[in-house]
């Protein structure tokens, strides 16, 4: 998993760089959004089989909130109430407690 929260937060951080570049670039219309969708109802593993706590969405709910931020021009969307105040709220966490409830929670979706 540290792989593939690694690769998340890569792209955050590359994408908030291209966009400080391209604000730069005079008469620059090209636009970064970055979509941030959390646990979402889907095939992948521990996902499948429905919606099964408030802080899943499900996949329309991220389509229509992705299309939503890239019409209000927003730079980084987070789809759900619930995936939001956690991003908030992990700001004024340590990373080592954070690591630690991630861990808590992947563990839980192992067999």
């Amino acid at each position: 998993m540290a792989a593939y929260y690694g690769t998340k937060s890569y792209t955050l951080t590359l994408d908030e760089g291209i966009r400080g570049e391209l604000s730069k670039i005079s008469g620059n219309k090209v636009r970064i959004m970055t979509l941030c969708p959390g646990p979402t109802s889907t095939e992948f593993v521990g996902m499948e089989g429905g919606k099964k706590s408030i802080a899943i969405t499900t996949p329309e709910e991220v389509a229509s909130e992705c299309y939503r931020g890239y019409l209000e021009g927003r730079e980084i969307v987070i789809p759900g109430r619930i995936n939001r105040l956690a991003s908030f709220v992990g700001r004024f966490i340590p990373r080592k407690i954070q690591r630690g409830i991630i861990y808590r929670i992947q563990k839980n979706k192992r067999p």
